[in-house]
């Protein structure tokens, strides 16, 4: 693999060629491993692929938008995106110079992330009514959130969210990065120097003390609630967990999280 890295001149040195685009399930992380990318050195702020794209810009649409704003990054851009996994997605990515990066958590912590993040009037999110006016109780939105709810901005099951997404998994062009593995400073710094030695950048105690103390900081996500891994534990009473496995099939596993109990 071709190195992002020019080590002929202290100035150029780790300095990206190619722009990184990451791609997730929304309320997974996004912003905090944007932050961790850009307290590389050299690295800067690139597109929202998502931003200005309607809910229901109809999905054979989407890969002219990515492609387009992807198409405006620079060579030193980190982008963002929640791009559904489809052989045109595929395609109209490839095309472009750039090094992608799939982030996932938990879906049992999506489903709570979500919940919270929808009910925060600030958002303005699109869900808030329902959540807000029709959902009235945690266990009704948790269940809601398993088995979706139809309507005119319909809100899908947990698996089939997931099922627009999971393609990515086995992606080859696509480097696989979990939350779970950002939140403390012993699994950061490894996921760091896997996701480094990936882009091609030189790993080194200098770089990696900075990504630590710079790149997790709460401030620098607009999206920042509560950053700890597992909560769904609190929220999960025991039917849940047992209707969660009754309608999820084998989404856990799929997503390599059967163990996580």
């Amino acid at each position: 693999m071709e190195r992002l890295a020019d080590s002929d001149s202290e100035v150029n040195t780790l300095q990206p060629v190619h722009g990184m685009l990451i791609t997730s399930v929304p309320k997974c992380g996004t912003f905090l491993l944007r932050s961790l990318l850009l307290a590389l050195p050299g690295t800067t702020p690139g597109p929202n692929l998502m931003a200005d794209i309607p809910p229901g810009t109809p999905t054979n649409d989407r890969p002219t938008l990515h492609a387009g704003r992807l198409s405006l990054a620079g060579p030193t851009d980190v982008s963002i995106s929640h791009c559904h996994y489809s052989a045109a997605n595929v395609a109209a990515l490839d095309a472009l110079p750039h090094h992608r990066l799939f982030l996932l958590r938990d879906p049992r912590d999506f489903i709570v992330s979500y919940i919270d993040y929808v009910l925060d009037p600030k958002e303005n999110h699109f869900h808030h009514d329902l959540f807000a006016n029709h959902l009235t109780s945690d266990n009704q939105r948790i269940r809601a959130m398993i088995v979706g709810v139809p309507g005119d901005i319909p809100l899908p099951g947990v698996r089939d969210y997931f099922s627009l997404f999971w393609g990515w998994l086995t992606d080859a062009n696509t480097h696989i990065v979990r939350y779970e593995e950002l939140v403390d400073d012993a699994s950061c710094r490894q996921a760091m120097v896997r996701i480094m030695r990936w882009l091609g950048f030189d790993v080194d105690d200098v770089t990696m003390s900075r990504v630590l103390e710079t790149g997790r900081e709460p401030q620098r996500s607009p999206t920042y609630r509560v950053g700890r891994p597992g909560r769904w534990r609190d929220r999960f009473t025991p039917d849940l967990i047992n209707f969660y496995d009754e309608h999820v099939g084998d989404l856990d596993a799929r997503l390599g999280y059967a163990n996580a109990r």
